[in-house]
């Protein structure tokens, strides 16, 4: 997203939120506009077979991951919390889905994404033991899995147009978290090529992401300083940004999009 939007190729990006205000201290200046789940789902994962059920003793083993600048800082810190005096962090990137890689113990952990990962190895035969990195570092990993993103000048020139393009998704997240099945059914009916004999996967995993798109109040989208501001000094501790450059939590979103009220009843 980080790539498309630099080059002006897009307007609204998707995005893992720990890029943002790693990306705005290089200079890209943009922002989440909305958050995809209202809340984090993201997991340590290993084969529930393997002798490690503690995530302390996953420092020094190999972790699959996919490229993400993030992760060693965050790794880092998760298992200083979880008691590593002096954590060591290696890893390789995967060409192939996080549970594949586990199955065939390439890697002994890597990340899950709650209710879509978990859900699609169990569903293929994968038994996993997953640890919530949320369990180790408490608000600084209270943001969303995705958000969606674009220039700060665009939105700032744009506003009443991308408000009306939230405003479609808004609807669409919260129709899909008080009627899965029928979203469900959308999608496949949609995508007949792409998700040919994917109605089991999708139908499970559906169910199991339709109530985190939706906040207490049951609106989509909402961010707030909190979702930011421990991740920023995580990255920052973990020397991915210098800390002169490290951005308010403020900079990194703006809710100003969003409409304040549910659409969906």
């Amino acid at each position: 997203a980080e790539t498309l939007l630099a080059a002006h190729r897009t307007d609204l990006g998707l995005t893992y939120p720990p890029n943002i205000p790693a990306y705005r201290a290089q200079g890209l200046d943009y922002e989440a506009v909305a958050g995809l789940a209202q809340v984090n789902t993201i997991n340590i994962a290993v084969l529930k077979s393997s002798p490690y059920h503690a995530v302390a003793q996953l420092s020094g083993k190999l972790y699959g991951g996919f490229g993400v600048s993030s992760d060693k800082p965050i790794m880092l810190d998760v298992f200083r919390k979880a008691g590593v005096a002096h954590p060591v962090y290696r890893e390789v990137n995967l060409g192939v889905d996080a549970y594949q890689a586990l199955a065939a113990h390439r890697v002994a952990y890597s990340i899950t994404y709650g209710g879509i990962d978990d859900i699609t190895a169990e569903l293929n035969g994968v038994a996993l033991r997953q640890f919530p990195i949320k369990r180790y570092l408490g608000a600084a990993f209270s943001f969303p899995d995705d958000a969606f993103v674009a220039l700060d000048h665009e939105v700032n020139a744009h506003h009443a147009l991308f408000a009306h393009a939230l405003r479609a998704l808004a609807r669409g997240y919260e129709y899909a978290a008080a009627h899965p099945a029928a979203a469900e059914a959308i999608l496949l009916k949609d995508n007949p090529a792409a998700l040919a004999g994917a109605k089991r996967v999708i139908d499970a995993t559906g169910n199991a992401t339709a109530p985190t798109f939706v906040g207490k109040q049951g609106t989509w989208g909402r961010l707030d300083d909190a979702d930011f501001a421990g991740l920023t000094r995580i990255l920052v501790k973990g020397g991915l940004i210098p800390a002169g450059k490290a951005p308010a939590a403020g900079q990194d979103f703006t809710d100003s999009l969003l409409p304040t009220t549910p659409l969906v009843k």
